[in-house]
Order: structure tokens, then C-alpha cells, then sequence
């Protein structure tokens, strides 16, 4: 207990931090699975589990090798850009931590790329996608990123 008050003194809460030796905090914790069957709880559902098939399917998601990736992030525009790829397989990912919609000129690698998942979209209960479904880079791309969103790019396999 001791250790978990150390833990959680750096969040600054202004109640006590949970007991984790009592049963209400493990009841208070347990998942309550008839919430996926309610408004934007099964839409969450459903994403997750879409994440995970796409992490199984695209190989570049699938390896977490540090060595294959690269990150560029704008403080200002509060944008994460994520370059990951293994063997012939290459996915781009955009984060959008802003509140409002973003403009930016990111460093996609050459090629042709499309669209696997966008949060924006209404299926997501966004407001709407402002990406293309497909895009061709030469080494950068304009983009247009909602609020709140993320974008998912897999680079299209040559013939």
C-alpha cells in the first residue's frame, strides 16, 4: 500500500489512491462487458478489436523493433507522426493531439500509400475523414488531420 501511495504521488490527486489489498477496489475495477452494448462504448469495442487485427495483419505493426521506426512530433501543431516498416511492409501513422483541425508537411517515405483507419470518420463517431484514401509521396505530404484523431497509411506493395 505503502508503494502504491509512492507510485501515484506524482498524479497530484486530490482524493486517496486506491487501496489495491481491498475488494472494492478490485470490484470497482473489474470490466463491466454489457457497456460495449451502449453508445460510444461498443464503438470503442469495435475499434480495439479492429487495432488488433490490423497489428496482426500488417507486418510493420506487428514488429516492435525500435530499429525500424522513426517519430517526428510538432509541439506546436501537436502532431506524432510514426514511420514503421519490416521486410516490404511499411505503415504511417499520424496522431492529432490538437483541438482543432491541423494543417502540416510530413516526411512520408516515397511511394504510394492508403488509407486503413481513420478515427474521424463517422463509423468512429468522428465528425468526418479530411484524408485521402490514397496518397503518392516523394519523400513529403500535406496533410490535414481532424481534432482528436489518428490516421493509419500502409504503403501499397509494388506489382
Amino acid at each position: 500500500r505503502k508503494g502504491r501511495r509512492e507510485e501515484f504521488a506524482e498524479f497530484l490527486w486530490d482524493c486517496d489512491v486506491p487501496d489495491p489489498q481491498a475488494e472494492a477496489t478490485f470490484f470497482r475495477c473489474r470490466l463491466n462487458h454489457e457497456l460495449r452494448m451502449r453508445s460510444h462504448h461498443g464503438v470503442l469495442f469495435e475499434l480495439h478489436k479492429e487495432l488488433i487485427r490490423l497489428r496482426r495483419e500488417i507486418p510493420a505493426l506487428a514488429q516492435l523493433s525500435q530499429e525500424n521506426m522513426e517519430t517526428f512530433f510538432s509541439e506546436p501543431k501537436k502532431l506524432l507522426f510514426t514511420h514503421r516498416r519490416h521486410n516490404d511492409s511499411a505503415a504511417c501513422v499520424v496522431f492529432s493531439f490538437a483541438n482543432v483541425k491541423v494543417e502540416a508537411t510530413l516526411p512520408v517515405p516515397p511511394g504510394d500509400w492508403k488509407k486503413v483507419l481513420d478515427t474521424a470518420e463517422e463509423r468512429w463517431l468522428g465528425d468526418g475523414s479530411t484524408s485521402a484514401d490514397m496518397m503518392r509521396s516523394t519523400g513529403e505530404v500535406p496533410f490535414t488531420v481532424a481534432p482528436k484523431t489518428f490516421v493509419l497509411f500502409e504503403r501499397v506493395k509494388e506489382a
